[in-house]
């Protein structure tokens, strides 16, 4: 009476560790979104600085205090009007008071203007220094604070990058010893159900080949019988077979290797 064989059950359902915590993509974005650095309100700029002209940059008022009798300008103009108009025997004459005040504008004008024209001017660049130092400080202000905000900004996507992939190597890690364990498991039972095979196949009579090519057969169908296996157990693994698909899948696999085996007779 042939010896009963006991086929090693089904390849193991794989049965991961616990998987490390992985949050929810866009709850955690959010989550770390919100705690990104904020620019805030833009520096405040102060007022342009304005001017009006003033009574000392026009002309009508500088001439009227430098034509008044007291004022040396005028009085020097006087004085050499009133020479010349004794040359010619005017002197007590209304040509003469005439001449003496004419000779005064005449002398006065050119000094206004050009005392007019430089109190204005000098104003006028006393205000666009004061503006200048205004926008410029303010420019300063603004790029240190953006400098200061790309600084944090910085630091803070260096953080959420350790993190991000501190979470992503422990989740790799979990994935590889659990691909490992459970390639173990699989060649574990593969080898099993191999010399399993091979045990049931004596019984039925079937008596290996002891040739090379024989062997070679006999190795090579082993091989594409448990990278079958391999593939099945991934495709269950990801879902994308039920477990009524899987243990079909393993069924035919079997029947197929035994099969196989007896064909390199």
């Amino acid at each position: 009476m042939a010896e009963e064989v006991e086929i090693p059950e089904a390849p193991p359902t794989p049965a991961a560790t616990t998987k490390p915590t992985d949050e929810a993509t866009v709850a955690a974005a959010k989550i770390e979104v919100a705690g990104a650095p904020t620019l805030g309100e833009a520096p405040t700029i102060t007022a342009p600085a304005q001017r009006t002209v003033s009574n000392q940059e026009l002309v009508e008022y500088r001439m009227s205090q430098m034509m008044k009798i007291t004022n040396p300008y005028t009085q020097q103009a006087m004085t050499n009007a009133k020479k010349f108009a004794n040359k010619s025997g005017l002197l007590n004459t209304s040509i003469a008071a005439t001449a003496g005040i004419d000779a005064a504008i005449r002398s006065i004008l050119p000094i206004a203007q050009q005392d007019a024209a430089t109190l204005f001017a000098q104003g006028l660049e006393n205000m666009k220094a004061v503006n200048a130092f205004v926008m410029q400080d303010y420019l300063t202000k603004a790029q240190f604070k953006l400098t200061d905000h790309g600084y944090k900004m910085s630091a803070y996507n260096n953080g959420l990058q350790r993190s991000f992939d501190k979470n992503q190597n422990e989740i790799k890690r979990w994935w590889d010893a659990e691909q490992n364990r459970l390639d173990r498991e699989y060649s574990k039972w593969a080898a099993q159900f191999t010399a399993a095979v091979g045990k049931e196949l004596q019984n039925d009579n079937y008596n290996y080949n002891t040739n090379a090519a024989a062997k070679v057969c006999e190795q090579t169908f082993t091989a594409a019988f448990q990278a079958q296996i391999m593939k099945i157990e991934d495709a269950y693994s990801k879902k994308d077979i039920n477990e009524a698909t899987r243990n079909h899948m393993l069924a035919v696999a079997q029947d197929t290797l035994r099969s196989s085996i007896k064909s390199c007779q």
